[in-house]
């Protein structure tokens, strides 16, 4: 093994140092290419070298190759840890951000450390990352702007230290945007929420009824009714589920972040209504194109909704027959979903809706 991380380590190096730009980008492709495939075979020593040898490559490349290799290693979890450290921590955002985000390699440690030293679309980039902890969202309420507040009251799996959610309250004071998405959120204490509403203005309090899970609406109401202040409750669940997700894309928060925000929450009723906005249909029809969230169901309507290569990824993972997906078969998805044009996705959706809304009338 270290006669083999010597010689390859040498013949890159001679690459680096000899050959032409185009040869050292080829270079770092074949060799992530190579990465991709084996990485669920490979044992720690065998990741090391690629570490060394990815990380060598990229000495001599532009960002907007770093950049390349950032969204490509963002959703593995065993990508080289050196290669995402050095990723995490550059400067230009497209490199920086995919792994910001999505990579599991990166510790609260890390993601505290760098939002104390990068600027904004850093941490905003953090903000939307799966299961902050309170070290880490506390950092980035202190140091955030607006952006960076509002992507954290709509991240519903971030979690807040008491003081972290007291803090994002009262700056719902002075933002009207806030309310409705911290209406959203079921863990906020009964003490911290009545201060929400106390301070809320009569709009805000139509956007949190709106935003409140099904769980914590009574609790709301009640609370509203002793301030005198409840508006008519709605008890159809999935017409308020909808109410949310159009509120959100009112707000211009729907976007491939909240649908896998929506996914790992298990709300995928949200999840299905935020595609049929985002793709421009009848949320009927895609719900029976989705039945299941089978993984080639979600294949198109993502797409066709922009959503990422990383996000899709992240929300098929996070379904029931997504969570059993090897590398493999990852990597032909991600041919599928790179073969598929957006517009040919639309325009595939849209005639299979056509086809179910004759369906219906006849």
């Amino acid at each position: 093994m270290t006669v083999m991380r010597r010689s390859l380590i040498s013949e890159l190096d001679d690459a680096v140092r000899h050959g032409s730009k185009d040869e050292r980008v080829d270079a770092l492709r074949r060799i992530t290419d190579l990465f991709l495939v084996e990485s669920a075979r490979l044992t720690e020593d065998q990741i090391s070298i690629f570490d060394e040898v990815i990380g060598h490559l990229m000495k001599r490349v532009e960002n907007r190759n770093l950049a390349e290799l950032s969204e490509r290693l963002a959703p593995i979890n065993n990508a080289p840890n050196n290669v995402v450290q050095k990723l995490a921590r550059h400067d230009e955002l497209a490199v920086a951000g995919p792994v910001l985000t999505f990579s599991v390699r990166l510790t609260s440690a890390d993601l505290i450390e760098i939002s104390n030293s990068k600027p904004q679309g850093h941490l905003r980039a953090i903000a939307c990352r799966a299961d902050l902890g309170p070290s880490v969202t506390d950092v980035l309420l202190d140091r955030g702007n607006i952006g960076v507040r509002q992507q954290l009251a709509a991240n519903l799996t971030a979690r807040f230290s008491d003081e972290g959610m007291c803090q994002l309250i009262k700056f719902a004071e002075a933002d009207d945007s806030l309310p409705g998405k911290l209406g959203r959120r079921s863990d906020i204490p009964l003490h911290l929420l009545r201060m929400l509403l106390e301070n809320a203005s009569d709009q805000a309090l139509q956007d949190i009824v709106a935003a409140a899970p099904s769980a914590q609406r009574a609790e709301v109401m009640n609370l509203l009714e002793s301030m005198g202040r409840a508006p008519e409750d709605n008890d159809n669940d999935e017409a308020s589920a909808w109410s949310q997700v159009v509120k959100m894309s009112e707000d211009g928060d729907l976007d491939e972040i909240s649908l896998l925000q929506f996914a790992r929450s298990r709300q995928f009723v949200h999840l299905t209504m935020g595609l049929a906005l985002m793709c421009a249909v009848e949320y009927r029809h895609l719900q029976q194109i989705c039945l299941g969230l089978k993984t080639e169901d979600l294949l198109v309507p993502c797409r066709a909704g922009g959503v990422s290569w990383n996000g899709f990824r992240a929300i098929v993972a996070a379904t029931a027959s997504g969570a059993a997906l090897n590398e493999p078969r990852f990597a032909e998805l991600k041919k599928d979903y790179g073969r598929l044009v957006p517009s040919t996705a639309q325009r595939i959706l849209q005639i299979r809706c056509r086809q179910l809304a004759a369906a219906q009338s006849v």
